[in-house]
């Protein structure tokens, strides 16, 4: 990497920044006395941190400047993959976070476990780990080192890696889920400022079928499910393998839409054939679920914004078809 032309200011930015990460995750991390607070903040967390969380989670600062460099190269198509969030995000919101809130889950895997058994939850948290790892972060740590090694040129590229690794794990151990939302929060006012995943499209499509699927039809088991994600992921590891071979040349996003496609009809035969399931409660969506306290203005009734984030997501894709 070429060497930046580092101003004292510069330096003191990235000086405050890291100050300020660092502190606010230790800082949280008195607070933290049991699995609540470490896995879901006490659940003490507000919408505007959780919004911001999500935002720096999602739109990092790899995604910010990727996007905008592979749209230069390949035009608005690139667009596509993120415009697919908005219908995803409506889905999760009005199916599966009731789901989540009537049954208490602290993780993604958790239901997985309440709605089929300890084998899928395990299964997933596996997957989750290793892609996270693999993909995620490795390329995460990978462009943060990039960065810091242009301002101090002495360090060590893999050593800058394994220095930011170890203070965000120190801090997020210590300060559990409220400390990487309180510091995302820190991300996204900055990504906000400074603006103002091809291995997932192949791992991903099975788990949101049996996400989908299974928070919607009660009788698939834990047979029909393991079945789903060992079958869902051998055909993605054979598309990739055909992709990477030049005998199939598909767009990502029609891989992803694919495999999903095909991993739904693994499910649902998969259910047909084993004998109907009795799920825990709280594990599958129900009409009644969908229905509020009528307290709120229709403004805030969150499938008012749905429904809105569905227009929206549509006129864009109309605009930009």
């Amino acid at each position: 990497m070429d060497q930046l032309d580092i101003a004292a200011a510069d330096l003191a930015v990235v000086g405050l920044y890291f100050a300020g990460v660092v502190s606010t995750g230790f800082y949280l991390a008195r607070r933290t006395h049991d699995s609540t607070d470490l896995f879901l903040a006490g659940r003490r967390l507000g919408w505007l941190p959780i919004g911001l969380s999500l935002f720096a989670s999602n739109i990092s600062s790899t995604t910010l400047i990727g996007l905008a460099g592979a749209a230069y190269t390949w035009g608005v198509a690139v667009a596509n993959y993120e415009w697919m969030a908005a219908p995803i995000l409506v889905v999760f919101s009005v199916l599966l976070i009731p789901l989540y809130l009537r049954g208490r889950i602290g993780t993604v895997p958790e239901y997985l476990e309440l709605r089929f058994d300890y084998r899928v939850r395990r299964y997933f948290s596996v997957l989750t780990l290793v892609s996270n790892i693999v993909v995620d972060t490795a390329g995460s740590l990978f462009a943060g080192a990039l960065v810091l090694t242009g301002f101090f040129p002495a360090l060590d590229l893999f050593f800058a890696a394994l220095l930011l690794a170890a203070i965000a794990g120190v801090y997020t151990a210590a300060g559990g889920l409220a400390a990487v939302v309180y510091t995302d929060v820190l991300q996204a006012v900055v990504l906000l400022a400074g603006a103002c995943l091809v291995a997932l499209a192949y791992l991903v499509p099975p788990v949101a079928a049996l996400f989908l699927l299974g928070a919607l039809w009660r009788r698939p088991g834990p047979h029909a499910a393991l079945t789903t994600l060992i079958a869902g992921h051998g055909l993605s590891v054979s598309l990739f393998l055909l992709n990477l071979s030049g005998v199939l040349d598909l767009q990502l996003t029609l891989v992803a839409g694919l495999i999903f496609g095909v991993s739904l009809m693994i499910l649902f035969l998969a259910g047909l054939k084993w004998p109907p399931f009795a799920p825990a409660p709280n594990s599958v969506w129900t009409p009644d679920m969908a229905r509020t306290d009528g307290l709120c203005p229709w403004w805030a009734d969150y499938r008012v914004q749905s429904a809105a984030v569905l227009l929206l997501t549509a006129a864009l894709v109309w605009t930009f078809r």
